[in-house]
């Protein structure tokens, strides 16, 4: 979908485009996790991660993108671990060769084993190694579409969604305020009608 065509949308269709979008990101990231470990992972992001970010900010991904006329989803979690994670991490590094990724690694400036992998279709993934922890972080590609007013709608759903009490439990969560998910669980997409703003 070209620009133009993307921001012709009615704001509801471009938020059914965008729920899309969201949740196919949350599906690729989780079986990434499932292959590094299927058990409970922190939970790296709290409200924000419905929500969509600038995509300009991911480095011009778009050829003519700026800050208002394209989009991206972020996810993170961590995986929590009291047994060295060196070899998790180089698995990991060969997983994502073996996809035919285009993938970086090495270690940044303070010691960190990091990798990062980009997909033929624009998936951004890194996954980083510190002692007792690996975090996974995604990002989805960059999309056309009215980046503004489709965070206002999302964080106005999400928001009414809480206020109504969400299909998201929200207060499950220890007493330094993490949440422990499985893969594959995460906070569904807040509904359209969650909101009669529109």
């Amino acid at each position: 979908m070209t620009e133009q065509q993307a921001l012709a949308l009615s704001l509801k269709e471009q938020y059914q485009r965008a729920s899309g979008q969201y949740q196919e990101l949350n599906e690729r990231f989780a079986e990434l996790q499932k292959e590094i470990y299927p058990g409970e992972w922190r939970e790296g992001g709290t409200s924000s991660e419905v929500v969509p970010d600038q995509g300009f900010a991911r480095g011009a991904d778009l050829e003519g993108d700026t800050r208002e006329n394209s989009y991206y989803f972020g996810t993170n979690r961590i995986f929590l671990s009291d047994d060295d994670l060196s070899t998790v991490f180089a698995k990991i590094v060969d997983s994502w060769r073996a996809k035919g990724w285009s993938v970086t690694g090495g270690k940044r400036q303070n010691g960190v084993p990091r990798i990062t992998a980009t997909t033929p279709d624009g998936f951004w993934f890194e996954a980083k190694e510190r002692p007792g922890e690996l975090s996974l972080t995604g990002m989805s590609a960059v999309y056309w579409g009215d980046q503004y007013a489709l965070l206002m709608a999302v964080a106005e759903r999400r928001d009414a969604e809480n206020a109504a009490g969400a299909p998201w439990d929200t207060t499950d969560r220890d007493e330094q305020g993490y949440a422990y998910r499985l893969p594959g669980v995460f906070r569904p997409f807040p509904a359209w009608d969650a909101s009669a703003a529109e």
